[in-house]
């Protein structure tokens, strides 16, 4: 199916849009649900990628995100978050 260049510019809109409301609902460096090492629980971790804690417990499983474990608590680095979205961004 070929899309015209109206429906994509609209596509394309609507997806920076939501881009733009997933970014700003980021948690930032200075809140309290980043932890000092600059990590975020797996609830949190979902929360800033957009998606389910379960989403991102597959994502982990698949390799695809690094824990880091402490103990029998796991943290994501927001390093890692970023460049996994900046991975899907460039397809």
């Amino acid at each position: 199916m070929l899309l015209s260049e109206s429906m994509l510019d609209e596509l394309a809109n609507r997806i920076a849009d939501r881009v733009a409301v997933k970014l700003a609902n980021r948690p930032k460096a200075n809140d309290e649900t980043v932890l000092p090492t600059g990590a975020l629980s797996k609830k949190n971790a979902a929360t800033y990628l957009g998606v389910s804690t379960r989403t991102v417990e597959k994502y982990i499983a698949s390799g695809h995100l690094r824990p880091v474990k402490h103990g029998v608590k796991v943290t994501l680095k927001i390093t890692d978050l970023d460049s996994f979205i900046e991975g899907i961004q460039k397809g």
